[in-house]
């Protein structure tokens, strides 16, 4: 950026050079939902708008049915997600998945292990929805009240699984939960501290 400023070529100076001035632009595209091509104009584009794009991470399944016993996901859907599970489970996590804030993973089938990594790997995470997820248990219930101090809002609506009475208690104590949101058949429950 200082080499940029300083030299005396006025071709050398690129107004998409600038960091502050590219992020803004690329904010905008996140609004727009048009970032992920914009990363492959160039290197510097790519290390500019990658965190932007970590910060908000979905992953949903449409066609789930409560009725069906395994889920039907698309093959997009199945692959983009296998991807996402290796990088968060390698030994060495993109500097970007400290970035994340918002993680929906709504009407697929994760494992406790996959969560537990998620979590040892986004610190910063706020917003955690599991709507109508299956496959784990209160091992990752109890995990997300003990490490993960920044979360404010929680989703655990027709998840297929048993909440015990030791993870609602940790869960209750959580330091920032400000929403718990459950829907367990026809029981719903929203606590709020607010």
């Amino acid at each position: 950026m200082a080499q940029l400023l300083r030299s005396n070529d006025p071709k050398s100076l690129n107004i998409f050079d600038l960091p502050e001035l590219l992020e803004q632009i690329l904010y905008f595209l996140e609004i727009d939902r048009s970032l992920y091509p914009a990363l492959f104009v160039n290197r510097f584009w790519y290390h500019c708008g990658a965190p932007i794009l970590w910060r908000r991470i979905e992953f949903f399944n449409e066609d789930y049915q409560q009725s069906l016993p395994a889920l039907n996901m698309s093959r997009v859907l199945t692959r983009r997600l296998i991807n996402f599970e290796r990088v968060m489970r390698r030994k060495i996590k993109p500097l970007y998945c400290s970035k994340m804030v918002y993680l929906r993973l709504e009407g697929l089938k994760i494992s406790d292990a996959f969560i537990g990594a998620i979590l040892h790997s986004c610190p910063n995470i706020r917003f955690l929805i599991l709507d109508r997820s299956k496959g784990f248990s209160n091992i990752p219930i109890i995990e997300i009240a003990r490490f993960s101090p920044k979360l404010q809002h929680l989703s655990l609506n027709s998840c297929n699984v048993s909440l015990i009475d030791a993870s609602l208690k940790l869960l209750a104590h959580a330091q920032n939960l400000d929403i718990l949101s459950l829907v367990i058949a026809r029981l719903v429950i929203k606590l709020s501290r607010k």
